[in-house]
């Protein structure tokens, strides 16, 4: 728990272990109720349970894994249950990274569709400026304004920022994002060839779209020789997952064929080094 108020559960942890953990802070509340003879939290459908569940559809640092399948599905049946709020936090795969526009409501993330969306990085392409986009039910919550400021941020309303992200939004068209989905679809299909090129370092790979990692045999030791060496060579790239076993690649939509072949080719020969 993070000072009581958020508390951390494995990526992809089963539904039976989330409903059993749900209901353990259920059974809490009720006894703090009991004690107290009243409960503070009178007013929500579930008191005692965490007021949302915030998650990344698919990882980014954690090694730009996506979610197993049917998972996020099953944390919106939990969240609709009991009354919480589904947060997606997409900074990281936000605007065709990840292939579509947004994971959120895609076929391939289940359908699902949060209440909260949080966007930034892709949003402007480096500009300082980030979003959370909600349902009018949740926005809502904030209240009318009377005169006094409901919510502020640091970057709040940074013109060249807005004017960067209104910018950046006019770009994706279907072109753009059809270009996404091709450049991510090739991205895995290399990947996988190099991973049946060289078993004896790679186990597998991962990711969708442009988010794409390969899982390395050696764990952090290797990944971070690899890095090294792709530094070296004029190619940014960073060991990834919970104990740094991977290696993340996150390019540019712009990125073309000819510069993913020229940095597969100067991986392939890093390995053969091993």
């Amino acid at each position: 728990a993070l000072g009581g108020y958020a508390h951390f559960l494995p990526y992809g942890c089963p539904e039976a272990e989330l409903e059993r953990w749900l209901q353990s802070k259920l059974a809490e509340e009720a006894k703090r109720a009991k004690k107290s003879g009243a409960c503070p939290f009178s007013g929500l459908k579930s008191p005692g349970l965490p007021a949302a569940i915030l998650v990344e559809p698919i990882q980014g640092r954690g090694g730009n894994r996506p979610a197993p399948p049917g998972w996020l599905a099953t944390l919106r049946r939990l969240c609709d249950k009991y009354g919480m709020v589904l947060i997606y936090d997409e900074v990281f795969s936000g605007f065709a990274r990840a292939g579509s526009l947004f994971v959120a409501g895609s076929a391939e993330a289940d359908g699902v569709v949060p209440d909260i969306l949080c966007l930034g990085k892709g949003l402007t392409g480096g500009m300082p400026l980030s979003c959370c986009i909600g349902t009018p039910a949740v926005m809502g919550a904030w209240g009318l304004s009377k005169g006094e400021a409901l919510h502020t941020s640091t970057y709040l309303g940074h013109p060249v920022g807005c004017a960067s992200g209104l910018a950046m939004i006019r770009l994706f068209d279907k072109a753009l994002l059809e270009r996404a989905r091709e450049l991510g679809d090739y991205m895995g299909q290399t990947l996988q060839a190099l991973v049946e090129e060289c078993p004896e370092q790679l186990k597998g790979h991962r990711g969708r779209g442009a988010m794409r990692a390969l899982e390395l045999r050696g764990g952090v030791v290797v990944a971070l020789k690899l890095m090294r060496g792709m530094l070296e060579r004029g190619f940014i790239v960073f060991p990834g997952g919970e104990e740094a076993d991977a290696l993340s690649f996150t390019p540019p939509l712009t990125m073309t064929a000819r510069q993913w072949d020229a940095a597969l080719d100067a991986l392939k020969a890093l390995l053969k080094e091993l």
